[in-house]
């Protein structure tokens, strides 16, 4: 297999997984502000602080509101990361691999881009916001299912695995730091107003940037976890690589999740 047909059907994967785990952090951030009271107000930053697009973010936009969050998630094609961007790069990919995937897999993907296109406005909007999201995850889900019932398992296939997988963990072990930063923020308050100590600064600055609740990152996660690592390096070590060095950085995939699973 040629390397750039490789890396097309790595970052494939990676684009279609991205734009599924985003759609379900909405929904899931969406379904936690709808439970809480009117007076409790929800800061709609914390979910761009999970893509690591802060800076990007505010560039862009002085006002870090509901709209604005959300259309930078879903829309903005600016952001690498929104949903529609990552649709457009895996449908790039998967035309110029059609020889190694399954021609419905090219009519599904065709067809999620042309939906997303046709219909991203009401997205954006409280009204058809969940039923819009719920046709990415679905539609995300139908050409992952066909990827994986009518594709030849072979190294093509690896790199796919690899690549879903390694975003898939990605995304958790984001949701997750930010969320724990939450949770040090409120302490460092807590400490501060009843010791009169400065926690933050015992915290090395953590709670110094905008989280997530754990509900959310519960809600948000289909199946990810340490055991994503390992499903990649499976992947990994299967794909024929030439480069003994190219091997032994398949073969560092394990330690590190180790060493974070322990920390």
């Amino acid at each position: 297999m040629l390397s750039r047909v490789a890396e097309r059907l790595y970052w494939m994967a990676r684009y279609l997984e991205r734009a599924e785990n985003n759609a379900r952090m909405i929904m899931a951030f969406n379904s936690l502000a709808l439970d809480m009271p009117k007076e409790t107000q929800l800061s709609w930053k914390g979910l761009v602080a999970v893509t690591g697009m802060g800076a990007l973010f505010d560039q862009h936009h002085q006002k870090a509101d509901e709209r604005n969050c959300v259309k930078f998630l879903m829309a903005d094609s600016y952001n690498p990361s929104s949903i529609a961007s990552c649709i457009k790069a895996a449908r790039e990919n998967v035309r110029t691999t059609r020889d190694q995937v399954p021609t419905d897999a090219w009519e599904v993907i065709n067809e999620l881009y042309r939906y997303i296109q046709e219909h991203i406005d009401q997205g954006v909007g409280k009204r058809a916001r969940y039923e819009f999201l719920n046709e990415i995850v679905g539609r995300c889900q139908m050409l992952n299912g066909l990827l994986a019932g009518c594709m030849s398992h072979d190294e093509g296939y690896d790199f796919i695995r690899v690549g879903r997988n390694l975003e898939r963990a990605d995304m958790a072990t984001r949701q997750i730091e930010v969320g724990a930063l939450q949770f040090l923020d409120g302490l460092g308050q807590v400490a501060h107003a009843q010791v009169g100590l400065p926690f933050q600064r015992a915290t090395g600055g953590l709670g110094q940037r905008p989280g997530l609740g754990c509900r959310m990152v519960a809600g948000a996660n289909h199946g990810a976890g340490p055991e994503d690592l390992g499903r990649a390096q499976d992947g990994a070590h299967v794909v024929r690589v030439g480069d003994p060095v190219e091997q032994d950085h398949a073969g560092r995939l394990r330690p590190d999740a180790d060493i974070r699973q322990r920390a």
